[in-house]
């Protein structure tokens, strides 16, 4: 026992686990009262622990670990008869078919590791950790992981002491002294004590946030839901004990899942051949035809033995658990010619099974390349043995593997400092346990990360106006008081539950931000000054674009997570401020309506067609010629469904009309559908020659990703200046297409010149390009906005900016995957032609690692052949950049000055409703027999011609003021959906003048086909 203990003590458990296999199959150590036989043969603990599990599987009496520490409750060191039920319950978690879903949370954890590698890759130990327990949180609770560093850090804690305090009091090697000391003297027990109510105390923290919403019928599926509190599954045990089920499946086997990952880093930066030999093995599974990446996951298992192995071969080398908790025989044992009386405990010695083998210091996965390297328990004791087999084996295997596949396949990893290969340092949580530089593998690699990493940023621009000009009470503050409570919540989140909420209620309000600026400008801004205002906007848009990255990266590195939301709390509350005291809107135009009339109008028949159709668009251009190819059924049928189901939105929005989600009248319009065929060109050009440029910086100057990042400067701030320049532009001359035309001529020209780059450009010419680039981007990039808020009227402003906002992120989308195809098939057929080189592999590998891979006779050859790939993937810029010409000639000529609008509209072409309405008012009321009521229960014949010229100004572009506009909008619903009203109007208006009159009171559902019976 003192030998076992001070080994231990000291750090040299190892050595002396491994030392007891001189001593045969089989060596005997008197641990206090007890005796306990340690199984240094894989056969014997075979025949031992399995084949005798039924007497070999109990559980010794712990009054340390298993009573103080944990409160009697954790699983596994639980007595048989309190375990068997934890058992039953976790098999149904861990085993079975519903495994098939469990890579597939893998996959999307592993995503935000694979995320977090490239932000900090100095904390890749801390990345594993997270993705770890994320995983498992996941399984078990059914949510995302969300908690803070400091939950985190308290729940490693508990892990860490648990472990620790397993046999490290005399009172686990003699528990009789629990029985005959009193519990009053028993002077061990205060601080063991102490220590459980904290396990405790963390583990409640955890637990009653998902039990509260299972109660409330608002948990997500999962383990807790599913099982524990599930009345189908009828759980035997108590509250507490469910309790101590999930959190400790989460403990357990995150900290295991972490270690081995660790383990795995030291394997591959000192062993660098087997990961060569691996990464060979997911580059040729990985790589698609025509040279696009994708990412490993479980449906690639099959097809990466070396993989599979190496888990195992991880798992074997360095195990993380040296020995198995002790297996008590409750019956006498009779095994090759000895007796082992009951009460014996027999321990699986990890260390020395591992060494049974040929070479075992050397770190070899393909010495499991049997059969069954996909089989993680075969010849392998790390999860343990018998009936105590650790249940969760299967989604270990899951975890490691994607983890480990996803590592090799996107970063290169080197010692960066001296290792000692056999002192993994497991317990050093908050530090690196030993030095590794990690860096990404390529700008391909990279690129791949950030794509499959985006999620849902599409949809909610379109919805979001709707829901915006539906349902607003004082607009714009609304989406402010969202995204501030969201921000709020999140910064000062102290559970998972209220970050995951704080998150949407933040997603939710920033999702209206973009079309609350708009609708802001519209209405405190005057027409011919609102183009300043767009391009400010958009110069802010540019600079946060470029200091986001920068400045969240440096608060959550020098002071907390946390700042990245509080800091939007100042600057979203002097928004607030300055909105509820200075922004006078409208009242709403649904005060009145009923919540059948509210969702109507949300058009949930629309919804139900758009949202699909759009993600399985986006489905498709996310796995074509990726996941699989363009041919497969899946492609094809996504496509389908995206046609079908697209026309089918568009007959529904035809039928709904005015009503619809995207009523025709306003996609139809002149200036609105040319506004959108601008945003496809521009966003084309923008893909283009965002993601490119940097690639063309990486590979051919030799520069990393945040020294190209800085050489795309000159185009930023070129489109920072042009954006401004252009709104003071419009505001003083009044039109907005000249502009457009410019940037029409600024970008053709910018990327045809970016085009001429080759690898002896010198700095000022591709400083230069960028800046004409730049400059014709910021000319053109707000104009369709301009233009939408000039030719509609203000009610349907919003619905308008949306489908910019739209066709500006899905083109862009679709735009990438064309770019991606053409460099790819470019690059193939350029370095073809150059001899002694392995193509395939360059086109694999990506940008960075060319003088790698490239012997220097051959380097020149290559790098021109990257650069022409890149300069002719630009060709799809400049031809969208000329395209951009039509809509340019389609929008209508506008001017957004006060002086140009009044002449419109009192030239002899203006529509009637100025000049005949006033004329005739007093003999039309007196037709109506006196009943005033018809007019509204308070309208005088003064107020009606008030509103009258307010729809005048408003439908000529005349700038009204917000509160005499209010008190237009909310008269004029009793006047317009007045049958009587309408039937009189037939005297003195137009058809049109009705519709506008209408359309600029905001009033939609009005039922036109009555209209059009009186007119």
């Amino acid at each position: 026992m003192f030998q076992f203990t001070r080994a231990r003590d000291a750090g040299l458990w190892g050595p002396f686990l491994a030392s007891l296999r001189q001593y045969g199959p089989m060596t005997t150590l008197h641990m206090g009262s007890q005796t306990w036989v340690v199984l240094n043969d894989p056969q014997v603990a075979t025949d031992i622990i399995n084949k005798h599990g039924k007497i070999s599987s109990e559980r010794p009496e712990m009054p340390i670990a298993g009573d103080l520490v944990s409160h009697g409750l954790r699983t596994v060191i639980r007595p048989t008869a309190a375990w068997t039920e934890g058992r039953r319950v976790m098999h149904h978690l861990l085993s079975g078919s519903v495994l098939r879903i469990y890579g597939n949370w893998q996959e999307i954890e592993s995503l935000q590791m694979l995320s977090a590698y490239l932000r900090e890759p100095k904390r890749w130990y801390a990345h594993h950790y997270r993705y770890s327990i994320a995983v498992l949180y996941r399984l078990v609770m059914g949510e995302n992981l969300s908690k803070t560093q400091d939950e985190l850090n308290d729940y490693q804690k508990v892990t860490m002491e648990f472990t620790l305090s397993l046999l490290k009091s005399m009172v686990d090697f003699f528990p009789q002294l629990n029985h005959w000391i009193p519990t009053g003297l028993q002077w061990w027990r205060p601080y063991w004590a102490k220590m459980g109510d904290f396990h405790h105390s963390v583990f409640k923290s955890w637990w009653d946030p998902i039990r509260d919403a299972v109660r409330k019928g608002t948990a997500n599926p999962g383990f807790v839901r599913d099982t524990l509190l599930h009345p189908d599954m009828r759980y035997k045990g108590t509250e507490e004990e469910a309790m101590y089920l999930a959190t400790s499946v989460i403990a357990a086997g995150s900290d295991n899942t972490r270690m081995t990952l660790n383990t795995f880093i030291m394997a591959m930066i000192s062993h660098p051949g087997t990961m060569a030999r691996a990464r060979q093995e997911l580059d040729a599974v990985c790589t698609n035809q025509d040279g696009t990446l994708r990412l490993p996951g479980m449906v690639d298992f099959n097809r990466l033995p070396y993989l599979a192995a190496m888990v195992k071969e991880v798992l074997r080398w360095r195990p993380t658990t040296p020995v198995t908790p002790q297996h008590q025989l409750t019956e006498d044992l009779e095994y090759e010619g000895y007796r082992f009386p009951k009460g014996t405990c027999f321990v699986v010695n990890g260390i020395a099974l591992s060494q049974v083998c040929d070479k075992p210091d050397q770190f070899d996965p393909s010495r499991w390349l049997d059969g069954n390297e996909g089989n993680i328990v075969h010849n392998l004791w790390a999860f343990g043995g018998g009936r105590r087999i650790c249940v969760g084996y299967q989604v270990a295997q899951q975890a490691l593997y994607v983890a480990m596949a996803r590592i090799i396949f996107c970063f290169d990893l080197c010692a960066d400092g001296p290792i000692n290969t056999r002192k993994l340092n497991h317990f050093h949580i908050h530090n690196e346990p030993f030095p590794v530089r990690v860096t990404v593998r390529s700008a391909k690699h990279e690129l791949l990360i950030k794509e499959e990493a985006e999620k849902d940023r599409l949809i909610v621009a379109t919805a979001t106006p709707k829901i915006t000009d539906d349902f607003h009470s004082i607009n714009d503050i609304g989406w402010y008081g969202i995204f501030e409570i969201g921000s709020a919540m999140c910064g000062a989140a102290p559970s998972s539950i209220v970050l995951i909420v704080g998150r949407a209620i933040a997603g939710l309000g920033s999702g209206g931000l973009a079309a609350g600026m708009v609708l802001i400008i519209v209405l405190t801004v005057p027409l011919e000054q609102r183009p300043i205002f767009q391009g400010l906007g958009g110069a802010v848009f540019g600079i946060a674009s470029v200091l986001g990255p920068i400045l969240g990266g440096a608060l959550t590195t020098k002071v907390s997570w946390r700042w990245c939301f509080y800091i939007n709390l100042p600057f979203g509350g002097a928004t607030m401020v300055a909105i509820f005291f200075l922004l006078d809107v409208p009242p709403p135009k649904s005060g009145n309506w009923t919540m059948k009339q509210k969702i109507s109008q949300l058009d949930p028949l629309g919804n139900l067609l758009f949202v699909p159709s759009v993600v399985c668009l986006l489905l498709a251009l996310e796995w074509g010629g990726v996941t699989y190819a363009w041919g497969s059924w899946r492609i094809i049928l996504l496509l389908v469904l995206f046609g079908a189901l697209g026309i089918a939105f568009i007959a529904s929005q035809i039928r709904r009309g005015e009503s619809a989600l995207v009523p025709p009248r306003i996609f139809t319009q002149r200036s609105v559908l040319a506004g959108i065929v601008w945003t496809m060109c521009l966003s084309a050009t923008t893909m283009v020659m965002l993601y490119y440029l940097p690639i063309w910086f990486q590979a051919i100057k030799n520069v990393d990703a945040q020294q190209s990042g800085i050489m795309n400067l000159p185009l930023v701030l070129a489109m920072v200046v042009g954006g401004i320049g252009a709104g003071f532009m419009v505001t003083r001359f009044g039109y907005y297409n000249p502009l457009m035309f410019a940037s029409v001529v600024l970008i053709s020209v910018g990327t045809g010149l970016i085009h001429t780059f080759h690898p002896a450009t010198a700095h000022p010419k591709w400083i230069g390009y960028q800046v004409i680039y730049g400059l014709g981007l910021g000319f053109g990039s707000q104009q369709a906005n301009v233009a939408v808020q000039t030719c509609l009227v203000p009610a349907d402003v919003a619905v308008g900016a949306s489908l910019l906002m739209f066709s500006q992120q899905l083109n862009g989308s679709i735009f990438l995957a064309i770019a991606q195809t053409l460099f790819t098939n470019f690059l193939k057929e350029n370095l073809e032609n150059v001899p002694g080189i392995d193509t395939a592999r360059i086109v694999q590998t990506g940008a960075t690692t060319l003088r790698e891979l490239v012997p220097e006779s051959r380097l020149s050859a290559v790098l021109s052949g990257y650069s022409d790939a890149i300069t002719r993937t630009v060709i799809l810029a400049i031809v969208m950049a000329c395209l951009a010409l039509f809509p340019a000639f389609t929008m209508e000529w506008k001017s957004v000055k006060k002086d140009e609008n009044k002449k419109i509209r009192e030239s002899p072409q203006y529509p009637k409703l100025w000049n005949k309405t006033l004329g005739s008012l007093t003999d039309e009321q007196e037709a109506l027999h006196g009943d005033k009521s018809a007019l509204g229960p308070n309208l005088t014949l003064p107020e009606l011609r008030r509103m009258v010229l307010l729809a005048s100004d408003a439908v000529g572009g005349e700038h009204v003021g917000s509160q005499e506009y209010g008190t237009f909008t909310s008269n004029a619903h009793s006047v317009f959906m007045n049958d009587s009203v309408l039937k009189q109007m037939e005297q003195w208006l137009s058809v049109d003048d009705v519709l506008n009159l209408q359309f600029t009171s905001g009033i939609t559902g009005t039922p036109k086909a009555a209209m059009l019976t009186h007119m």
